[in-house]
């Protein structure tokens, strides 16, 4: 089961997760430019309820990769120096993961522009 760090991040299905995450949030983005631009209701609507399902998904989204990644690298190795940094490496992997969409969704109602 252990093998290459990064075969194992896409085995765990961490990229899909990523591409899905970005791709949401970016709709999100657009929703908000639209809804902050135009004040129309039903884009305020599709805003709201994307940036909901978009947290959700971050958050729930990750946790199955996370803990796939977490039995491979810490568990198999409790109480090892390697399994302590390997915890770290992952809680910020899985924060970015999380963090980073929704952050796309905030800077675009700043820029007022969606991203790329």
């Amino acid at each position: 089961m252990k093998g290459l760090f990064l075969k194992n991040i896409h085995d765990s299905k961490l990229v899909d997760v990523w591409f899905n995450s970005v791709r949401n949030s970016l709709w999100t983005s657009a929703g908000m430019v639209v809804a902050v631009s135009t004040d129309n209701i039903i884009a305020w609507v599709f805003t709201v309820i994307s940036y909901l399902f978009l947290a959700i998904q971050v958050t729930h989204g990750t946790r199955e990769p996370y803990e796939y990644l977490k039995k491979i690298y810490i568990y198999e190795n409790e109480g090892k120096i390697s399994s302590f940094a390997f915890s770290i490496i992952l809680f910020y992997l899985r924060l970015s993961l999380m963090l980073t969409p929704i952050a796309l969704v905030w800077w675009a109602k700043a820029a007022g522009k969606v991203p790329f």
